[in-house]
């Protein structure tokens, strides 16, 4: 019997289930780390001792901070697509929601975040943009993610431009990346400002769009 075959027989394997849970484990222990300590101080020592796992665990699912931070903001974004899904489902049975009403949706997930078991997680995706903007591989992450959140925002601004919502001769990527702009700029308001509820933040925007 070879030592790869003893080894296996030896040591049960994860079930995917209890894979995801530790994997999760870990992103739950990056980002306290970042809360508490900022991205340039965070080290995957401080995320192992934070995580309760070994280390050969945790660089099991995450071969450096680049890809486990990329992953925190990853894991984000999809609460963006859950959104904008809704949106587009809903759509095609009746009449598109507003620009106002798809903004005040979508700053509520950004909302959220502040809110989590773990603190408050969007002082962890600030950062991890941060550090997309100096590129190597947490933009190279980010990038094709953003790109799904916006290949949404368009399907939706040209239903907007189709119902009438924005002007006719709109450009569907450019109406999707003035929205995914907004996002941004909302949470960093949260944080630095004092705080702008999502309908005061949609309304806002209904008030200069007319819309």
């Amino acid at each position: 019997m070879s030592l790869t075959s003893a080894y296996d027989r030896g040591m049960p394997r994860l079930t995917p289930e209890r894979r995801a849970m530790r994997r999760d484990q870990v992103l739950r222990a990056a980002v306290r780390c970042v809360i508490r300590s900022g991205f340039q101080g965070l080290t995957m020592s401080e995320v192992i001792a934070e995580s309760g796992l070994s280390a050969g665990a945790v660089y099991g699912y995450f071969a450096s901070k680049d890809v486990l931070l990329a992953a925190v903001a990853d894991q984000q974004l999809g609460g963006l697509d859950a959104v904008l899904d809704d949106f587009l489902r809903a759509s095609t049975s009746g009449p598109p929601a507003t620009p106002a009403e798809v903004l005040r949706a979508l700053t509520e997930v950004v909302t959220a975040m502040k809110h989590t078991p773990d603190g408050d997680l969007s002082v962890a995706i600030v950062q991890v943009w941060g550090e997309a903007v100096l590129g190597g591989t947490v933009r190279d992450i980010m990038r094709p993610r953003l790109h799904e959140v916006e290949s949404r925002l368009v399907l939706l601004a040209e239903r907007w431009r189709a119902a009438g919502l924005t002007r006719p001769d709109s450009d569907p990527r450019h109406v999707a990346r003035v929205v995914m702009a907004l996002l941004p700029g909302y949470m960093l308001q949260q944080l630095v400002l004092d705080g702008l509820p999502s309908a005061d933040f949609a309304a806002g925007l209904a008030a200069l769009t007319q819309r």
